[in-house]
């Protein structure tokens, strides 16, 4: 297959190189920002494995532990007979820093009960008279006078301090 070079026009190729250009930039400098991503990653993926195996050692040291304390015990004849539970144990088997996810049940939907007019006017009420006690003349009056400290006008540039 042969490419034939398209004839474009001088400000056409300069603005398709420019614009090539531009790309590569944006490209260029998303980099970091990619490169930091990755290592975030990575240092969770790292420290969630360091975790899980510090969690194994130790689990394994307690155990250890605890075998050679039933084995003392079993060798001086103090032992009593112990029925143990035995489990295989594979620490580096493929996916052994995998959890799978766990299943929940998904709820039911459940439709929202519709108001009636009756609860819509009674709740229009009780905000309108809680509005109505918060800013009612009087409240306002004493707000502007404190406001306005005992001027007459006070120009927009002023600034207000708001009373505590």
């Amino acid at each position: 297959m042969v490419c034939k070079p398209a004839r474009v026009g001088k400000q056409q190729g300069r603005a398709a190189v420019l614009d090539d250009l531009a790309l590569l930039r944006a490209q260029f400098d998303a980099i970091p920002r990619i490169i930091e991503d990755i290592d975030i990653r990575n240092s969770r993926f790292s420290g969630a494995a360091l975790q899980r195996i510090r969690y194994l050692l130790r689990q394994d040291r307690r155990t250890e532990g605890q075998l050679q304390f039933i084995v003392h015990a079993l060798a001086k004849g103090d032992g009593p007979d112990l029925d143990f539970d035995v489990y295989k144990c594979e620490l580096l088997a493929d996916g052994f820093l995998y959890t799978p996810p766990t299943d929940r049940p998904r709820p039911n939907t459940q439709r929202l009960s519709k108001r009636t007019d009756s609860d819509g006017e009674r709740i229009r009420r009780g905000a309108a008279r809680k509005v109505r006690r918060m800013f009612n003349r009087r409240r306002v009056e004493e707000f502007v006078d404190e406001m306005l400290a005992g001027q007459r006008h006070r120009q927009s540039k002023q600034r207000c301090r708001t009373p505590a």
